[in-house]
């Protein structure tokens, strides 16, 4: 009898202690987990799981880590596995619409948010979810993809054709000192996007993209305006934020002829925090300007903010933004003109979702920006003006977004720019009407 009772105690003593000893680790793989240590913390959930516990909880810190370490395909089969569990299908089905959505499989991310949507017992998943399909309905993301085992993106195209109205087309290069006469014109633009993820890429989260754009206007043929742009990105998280690097380079035309080159870097980090989403953005650029455009050459510094509420189907967006530019002007005999500004923006967005097919927006910006030093200059009314200058420009655009297909939409767009300084000579008004045909496919 002792010797059963002392082989039963070794072994209640041996499992006991297992169950402590798996019991630590998966503590200690939540704090990693909590800290940012993401892989630590998944060599240590791999072994809770190899120990025998296969419990809900475990499968979802496990398929949470794989999502953070973009180890996209392990995190889906393991929310797969949660879902056959009824109290976490709600949550699992929320994380396979992310997971399709990041591999640009829009209609089954839409399909997986749909479903939590409907979940009365998850208000914040339900919230959650339902700013996910807004954005992919506003955005016309709805895209004609299969439902395919491997969620990696490997290509993805837009091309758009637009017409349009410009009441005052050479106000898009009021920055670069052209002459801000109005002048009524019509447009036709073309832009073709494309961004591919290299089969030979050390990472999956690295995508080289481009794009090219061309707008031509019908009589003022000299002010038509080409750009090409390469670039490469990369998406990765930090600390809970959604963070993503890119670079690029651009190069610009007027008339056919080189304009000024741009290279241009952004830094983005973007968290849900409950029912609010913020988003960060750090931009420097240098821009080269040719020939007679030599006085664009400088730098710029731009940061932003923003913070979007949803409300329903209707979202709200505030904006504030800085730039500092370096430039170093023009300085003649007789003039002095001043091209870096201290530009602060303020602006908000109100997007309504009125059906899966249909959307609309209005977006307003205020621009406040102001010169260091004094201008010189003969002025629109033929006097000479020695000032600093400054300026209040005011945007509007009112945008509505109609998809005929799960990869083809519609754009019909109105914008209105108001532009006040104190030099005459660089006011401007500007009225634009387009519509456009987008498509978008892999």
């Amino acid at each position: 009898m002792r010797r059963i009772a002392s082989k039963l105690f070794f072994i209640y003593f041996f499992l006991f202690s297992s169950l402590l000893i798996a019991e630590n680790r998966f503590e200690k793989a939540s704090q990693l987990f909590h800290s940012g240590e993401y892989q630590a913390a998944h060599d240590l959930f791999v072994e809770v799981k190899n120990s025998g516990n296969n419990s809900p909880q475990l499968l979802f810190n496990l398929a949470s880590v794989n999502l953070k370490l973009h180890n996209f395909k392990a995190a889906r089969e393991l929310f797969i596995q949660l879902s056959e569990h009824l109290d976490w299908k709600t949550s699992a089905h929320f994380y396979l619409g992310y997971i399709a959505e990041k591999g640009k499989d829009y209609p089954l991310a839409k399909q997986y948010y749909d479903s939590v949507s409907q979940q009365d017992s998850h208000p914040k998943l339900k919230t959650l979810a339902r700013r996910r399909m807004f954005n992919l309905s506003e955005a016309g993301k709805i895209a004609k993809t299969s439902t395919q085992e491997n969620t990696t993106l490997n290509s993805l195209y837009l091309t758009s054709l637009k017409y349009g109205i410009d009441s005052n087309p050479v106000a898009i290069a009021e920055s670069f000192r052209i002459a801000s006469e109005e002048l009524d014109d019509t447009y036709t633009e073309i832009f073709l996007l494309g961004k591919i993820k290299p089969l030979l890429s050390i990472s999956n989260n690295i995508s080289l993209q481009g794009y090219i754009l061309r707008r031509q206007y019908t009589q003022f043929d000299s002010l038509s305006t080409n750009t090409y742009n390469l670039g490469i990105s990369h998406e990765t998280s930090w600390l809970g934020w959604e963070f993503d690097k890119s670079a690029g380079l651009s190069i610009n035309q007027l008339d056919n002829s080189s304009f000024y080159q741009q290279l241009e870097t952004e830094f983005t980090l973007q968290k849900q925090f409950e029912t609010t989403q913020i988003k960060l953005d750090f931009a420097p650029t240098y821009i080269n300007g040719d020939s007679q455009f030599d006085y664009l050459t400088g730098s710029d510094m731009q940061l932003g903010i923003s913070a979007e509420w949803l409300f329903n189907k209707l979202a709200l967006i505030a904006k504030y933004g800085l730039t500092k530019s370096n430039r170093e002007g023009i300085n003649t005999e007789e003039n002095v003109y001043s091209y870096s500004p201290l530009k602060q923006a303020l602006g908000t967005k109100l997007k309504y979702a009125y059906s899966d097919e249909l959307s609309i927006s209005v977006d307003a910006q205020f621009i406040h920006s102001s010169y260091s030093g004094k201008d010189r200059l003969i002025d629109a009314d033929d006097q000479l003006k020695i000032q600093k200058r400054k300026s209040d420009l005011i945007n509007i655009y009112l945008s509505a977004k109609y998809q005929f297909d799960p990869g083809l939409y519609f754009d019909v767009n109105y914008g209105y720019e108001r532009n006040n300084e104190n030099f005459d000579l660089y006011s401007f008004k500007r009225h634009e009407l387009s519509i456009s045909v987008n498509y978008l496919f892999k």
